[in-house]
Order: structure tokens, then C-alpha cells, then sequence
């Protein structure tokens, strides 16, 4: 979203003097008396889009969106490997991924990942938004090793589970069976913060064109550690995307803000700085 710059409010003070004379003879012969009026403007709203929608929203969790109103907001919320080109239909733009390489074999992709886009932490009642760290190769790792999770009960995981080396052994487990410590089964590592390496089953050409599913966004592993399944939750959501969430009445509103520590050339064209949904459940 392009910036947005709005000018201080504008203030006009109005000086009045005003000369009293009093009779001869006198002591004061003069007094000015100084009025002060300010005429408060205020600021102007945010330029807003505001949107209406039928059905309810799903979850905020990349892993666990398959309806199109989640997706919808984990587009808004998180970055992905690469994103559409929305003039050129079948290109794909860099995002958190500025290069990529696959092998001779083309089993294994390697993505240089961009180290200046951070974690965000939007604070609802005291409007603040707190850089938290910086996204890294492991946060994107950890979201694919996510979507191959059959305990999250995500409808998209067999398109990992087709390509990605592991993926498959991990989403035909028991729900019941599973653990954390089964992610290493998924083949896919950070050897840094900026660097991503994904092994596939074959050589699959068209998996990168997978790259910009919501599917494969990054996710903080110490924020799902730390709140659970609660980690999307107003308050404790960490985000990357354009946008962060500022208000969720379940069943009646959502509204996202611009994310003020986007990087610029992330921001694409537009000047949208507020998405106000309101929510008409059809009877």
C-alpha cells in the first residue's frame, strides 16, 4: 500500500485586542485584553474499504484455512514465498523469497529468503504495533511442516503431501499418533535465517508455482508454543502481511490496519489504510 502522509490537524488563533479607555485622571489609562480561540479539526479518517460478507470466518491460522473468507484474511495477514502477479496471469512475483535454485535433478528447490520483514504484534487498546523479531528460512519451514499436520484437519494438506519429500509419511499418521517432534519428518530445513531448502518426492516443476499458497506461509513457532491453538488470537497474533488485526467481533465485524512496518517496496500501489468487514449472516 502506497503511504499515505495527512497533515496535522489545523489551528487558527485569533488575537483581539481590544483598547479600553477610562476617564482623565485615572491610573490605567489603557487595558488589552487577549482572547484565544482554537478551532480544533480532526484528523481525517484512514481511507478505508469496507466490505460485507455472509459467513463467518473460519481461523486466522495459514495451516488450518481451506474457506475462501480465511484465506481471504491470512492473505492480508501473512507473506508468502512468492506471491501472483496480479497483470501477468501465471507469473509469480519474489516476496520473502528474493532468489530461488533447484537442483540438477530438480528434487530440491533453494530459496534465498529476505531478512528485513518483521513480526508484528498490533496492541488493540493501546493502538501500538511492536516489531517482535524478524521472519526467517525456520518460521517458513515450520509452516510447511505445519500443513502437513493431520492434526490440524487442513483440507489442502494432501497438496503438500503429494510433492513435498516426508509430507506424505506425516499427513497419513493418526491424529492421535502425532507429536511435534514428527515434524522432522517433513524434508524441509533452514540451515540460516536466509536460506530455505525444500526436498520433493520427484522432480516437480510445478511446485513452484505451490509457493504462494497460504499453505506454505510462514508461522512463529515460539508464538504457537507459547499460546497453543490461541495464537491467532486478538492480542497474541503475530503477523508479516500488509495488514494487522485490530478488532474481531466473532459473527459481526473485523477490521485490519495497515501494517506500518511493512517494507515499502512490499507495499505494492493502492493507498488503502483500514478494511472495515461487516458481517450479514444470511438467514
Amino acid at each position: 500500500m502506497k503511504k499515505v502522509f495527512r497533515s496535522l490537524p489545523a489551528v487558527v488563533i485569533i488575537l483581539m485586542f481590544t483598547a479600553t479607555l477610562f476617564p482623565t485622571g485615572l491610573v490605567g489609562a489603557g487595558v488589552a485584553d487577549i482572547i484565544l480561540i482554537s478551532v480544533m479539526q480532526p484528523p481525517p479518517p484512514p481511507n478505508t474499504y469496507y466490505l460485507t460478507e455472509n459467513t463467518l470466518l473460519g481461523t486466522l491460522d495459514p495451516q488450518r484455512a481451506s474457506d475462501p473468507i480465511s484465506i481471504d484474511a491470512v492473505e492480508n495477514l501473512f507473506l508468502g514465498l512468492t506471491d501472483t502477479d496480479p497483470l501477468t496471469p501465471g507469473s509469480f512475483m519474489p516476496e520473502l523469497a528474493t532468489d530461488w535454485e533447484v537442483n540438477e535433478d530438480g528434487t530440491q528447490w533453494t530459496f534465498t529468503i529476505r531478512t528485513d520483514v518483521p513480526w508484528v504484534r498490533w496492541n488493540p487498546d493501546t493502538e501500538t504495533a511492536e516489531i517482535v523479531r524478524m521472519v526467517t528460512a525456520d518460521d517458513i519451514a515450520f509452516g510447511i511442516q505445519r500443513a502437513c499436520d493431520p492434526r490440524l484437519g487442513n483440507y489442502y494438506a494432501s497438496i503438500a503431501a503429494r510433492v513435498i519429500l516426508g509430507c506424505d509419511a506425516l499427513a497419513q499418521s493418526s491424529p492421535d499418533d502425532v507429536s511435534d517432534a514428527d515434524y522432522e519428518q517433513v524434508q524441509v530445513s533452514a540451515p540460516d535465517d536466509a536460506t530455505l531448502i525444500v526436498n520433493l518426492q520427484f522432480a516437480a516443476s510445478y511446485f513452484f508455482s505451490q509457493t504462494a499458497m497460504w499453505i506454505y506461509r510462514p508461522v512463529p513457532r515460539d508464538a504457537v508454543e507459547e499460546f497453543g491453538d490461541d495464537w491467532t488470537a486478538l492480542g497474541s497474533l503475530m503477523t508479516n502481511g500488509p495488514f494487522v488485526l485490530d478488532e474481531y467481533v466473532r459473527g459481526v465485524r473485523r477490521t485490519f490496519l495497515r501494517n506500518p512496518h511493512l517494507p515499502d517496496d512490499l507495499r505494492g500501489p493502492g493507498n488503502v489504510e483500514r478494511v472495515f468487514v461487516v458481517v450479514v449472516e444470511d438467514d
